[in-house]
């Protein structure tokens, strides 16, 4: 968390999907940031959940906060920073466990929205503290 304390990066809401180590990592996030917000569940985030209905609920999301971080699992996040990013499914980057990507999505909708301010390696963010 240091690391990311270091960059000044904050949030106002956590949504993570509603698995045990998921739910734990995101507590551990929102510990460790020095301003997080609120943590909320999604199934949504599930290898079976529907993209589009969490885009719907990030949507709504960003009206009530600036910046929301997700926490979920591959492939489903590649594939959804590709759909923000790019309008299609196919990854465009791969996630290994522990990276962290923004991405600006300044009005959420499915299909090309946003794109990418940055993107660290867990190896990265060990050298960032």
């Amino acid at each position: 968390m240091q690391g990311l304390n270091s960059l000044g990066i904050s949030v106002d809401a956590i949504i993570t999907i509603p698995l045990v180590r998921a739910v734990q990592t995101a507590e551990i996030v929102q510990d460790g940031l020095l301003s997080s917000g609120r943590l909320m569940t999604s199934g949504d985030l599930a290898p079976t959940g529907d993209p589009s209905r969490l885009i719907d609920h990030l949507s709504v999301e960003s009206s009530a906060a600036s910046s929301v971080m997700i926490v979920g699992h591959e492939p489903y996040l590649s594939g959804l920073i590709s759909v923000l990013v790019t309008g299609d499914r196919e990854p465009v980057v791969r996630l290994n466990k522990g990276a962290l990507c923004k991405l600006q999505v300044p009005d959420p909708r499915y299909g090309r929205c946003g794109w990418i301010g940055w993107f660290l390696t867990p190896k990265q963010m060990v050298k960032l503290g």
